[in-house]
């Protein structure tokens, strides 16, 4: 799943549409699945 820009122009009143919620959705499960990776960094004395 990739990561898609959220909608940021909402409306009052403004229903949220099925594609709204799909890339939500997938928005949550690019989140899920972030790979982190962890370096360590030892400073010069």
């Amino acid at each position: 799943m990739a990561w898609t820009t959220p909608k940021t122009d909402w409306n009052t009143g403004e229903l949220v549409t099925a594609a709204d919620m799909n890339a939500i959705g997938e928005n949550f499960a690019a989140l899920k699945n972030l790979q982190t990776s962890v370096a360590a960094y030892t400073p010069r004395r």
